[in-house]
């Protein structure tokens, strides 16, 4: 596996493994509607405007097949997404993405970093020493959403 920063030209592999990704993880967590919403609102062309943006955000691929995304914001001191394709959670590939985002911010003398991150991934945060603070409601294109 290698990880790299993420080109336009890999929005539609990382946007295919996330809508198949997301109801998964999520329908313990949200109701259909939100999932719903998350996943039609993933989108190859918000994700090349994030790309454009000022998110720095990396990939993780394996032959050729991008199966993991990560992105930050500098200015935010503040990791902003993490997923994993559904076929190869359990391997290290999160936990890999994470520390290169951590080592980024690190890298710019960022001692506090902020995660608003989807309910279903509060435990693998909470496995890296992070601490919840509070739940939150986020606006998530036009819908609010609950995020810890």
């Amino acid at each position: 596996m290698q990880i790299r920063k993420a080109t336009i030209n890999d929005a539609e592999q990382i946007i295919s493994f996330k809508k198949k990704t997301i109801p998964i993880c999520a329908k313990n967590y949200y109701s259909k509607d939100i999932i719903d919403h998350w996943t039609n609102n993933s989108t190859a062309e918000h994700l090349i405007e994030s790309i454009k943006s000022d998110r720095v955000r990396f990939v993780a691929e394996e032959e050729g097949k991008i199966i993991g995304e990560a992105s930050l914001n500098k200015e935010k001191n503040s990791i902003k997404t993490l997923y994993v394709d559904i076929d190869f959670q359990g391997k290290g590939i999160g936990k890999a993405l994470f520390q290169k985002c951590e080592d980024e911010l690190k890298k710019n003398g960022i001692k506090k970093v902020e995660i608003i991150a989807a309910l279903c991934s509060e435990s693998f945060y909470a496995s890296r020493g992070y601490k919840k603070i509070k739940n939150k409601l986020i606006d998530f294109f036009g819908m609010k959403m609950e995020n810890v």
